[in-house]
């Protein structure tokens, strides 16, 4: 059987070297951007790093919103640390392309009541920046990022839909 010309598969040859710059074009497009959240007065309120989907519009539509979560590391440890579990649990589900993924650091070394101030404006900030649906804000962090997710989380219920703790757990509820 001879298929239809209009059903042939054609097949495209690139060159190694063009190969290898489209890939890395495009993982460029996905990888996190570092910034800093600051104030008027240009103070720094909160270190961040996002990584948001390559195409984005504006939809009022709250199905064709963005998700958000919101990834907290552990103390020591870059800003986006914890950006990569997440990134790799939407990529599995399919989902990558319908979330932002956004980092925030601690004010000192570790979390603490200090940075429930700036995890708000960071959630503000993000909310205005992106079309995230409010209702499909999510927390994820690890050890001290882990602490900080579940207390904020509990603390303030009416901003975070769900929160994920790995290798802690929190001391206020």
């Amino acid at each position: 059987l001879r298929q239809p010309p209009e059903l042939r598969m054609t097949t495209i040859r690139l060159p190694l070297p063009v190969l290898l710059i489209a890939l890395a074009t495009l993982a460029a497009a996905r990888a996190a951007q570092p910034g800093e959240l600051k104030d008027s007065a240009g103070n720094v309120i909160i270190k961040y790093s996002v990584e948001a989907p390559t195409l984005i519009t504006s939809a009022s539509d709250p199905a064709r919103q963005f998700g958000l979560f919101l990834c907290f590391p552990e103390h020591d440890r870059p800003v986006d640390d914890e950006i990569l579990p997440v990134r790799e649990a939407l990529k599995r589900a399919g989902l990558l392309e319908r979330y932002v993924i956004l980092a925030g650091g601690p004010r000192e070394r570790k979390f603490g009541p200090k940075d429930h101030e700036p995890i708000q404006k960071l959630l503000a900030w993000a909310l205005k920046t992106y079309p995230i649906n409010p209702r499909r804000v999510y927390m994820y962090g690890k050890g001290e990022g882990g602490k900080i997710s579940g207390e904020f989380s509990m603390l303030h219920p009416e901003l975070i839909a769900g929160s994920i703790s790995y290798s802690w757990g929190w001391w206020r509820m």
